[in-house]
C-alpha cells in the first residue's frame, strides 16, 4: 500500500495502528465488555467481564504480539498501546470506585488497591504469562476471580459465594 493511501485513509501511521487495534477489539468482544459495564452491580460486572476479557485476550493474542513488536520500534504504535492502556485504566478506576462506594471492599482495602488489582488481572501481560504457563482462558478467568476476591477481600466473587 502506498504511503499516500495510508495517510489519506487513516491520517497518519498512528491512525492506522489505532484502526487496527479498534477493529481487533470490536471483533473480539469489546461490545460485550461495554454492555457488561452497564450492569449496576460491580461484582456482576467483574464476574461477567473477566470471562469476556479472557476470551478477548485469547483471540487478540497474535495481533497484540504483533502490535507490541511494532510498538518497540515505532513511537506511533507505542502511543496506540499507551492510549489503549489509559482507556482500560479509566474503566478499572470506575469499577474500583463502584466497589468502594457500595462498601464492597474488605477491611483495610482502599480504592487504589482495588484499581491496581483490577489493572493487573485484566492486563494482556498477565494473560500472556499465564497462557505461557499452560493455563486455558477458562483457567485464567478463574485465576482472575480468585486473586481479585482474595486481594480485595470480597465476600462474593466467582465460584466461592
Amino acid at each position: 500500500m502506498a504511503r499516500s493511501t495510508v495517510y489519506g485513509t487513516f491520517g497518519s501511521r498512528g491512525g492506522l495502528f489505532d484502526a487496527v487495534a479498534e477493529d481487533a477489539f470490536m471483533e473480539s468482544g469489546m461490545p460485550a465488555i461495554a454492555a457488561a459495564f452497564e450492569l449496576d452491580d460491580p461484582i456482576a460486572f467483574i464476574e461477567t467481564s473477566f470471562a469476556i476479557n479472557s476470551r478477548m485476550c485469547a483471540r487478540l493474542r497474535p495481533i497484540w504480539h504483533a502490535l507490541g513488536a511494532m510498538a518497540a520500534i515505532d513511537k506511533e504504535a507505542n502511543a496506540m498501546l499507551v492510549r489503549t492502556e489509559e482507556r482500560r485504566a479509566v474503566g478499572m478506576r470506575e469499577v474500583a470506585a463502584r466497589l468502594e462506594t457500595r462498601g464492597l471492599l474488605g477491611d483495610g482495602v482502599d480504592r487504589a488497591t482495588a484499581e491496581a488489582q483490577l489493572q493487573v488481572v485484566t492486563s494482556f501481560a498477565a494473560f500472556d504469562l499465564l497462557t505461557d504457563a499452560g493455563l486455558t482462558p477458562d483457567d485464567i478467568t478463574e485465576w482472575m476471580l480468585t486473586t481479585t476476591r482474595r486481594t480485595l477481600k470480597l465476600r462474593r466473587l466467582g465460584g466461592e459465594h
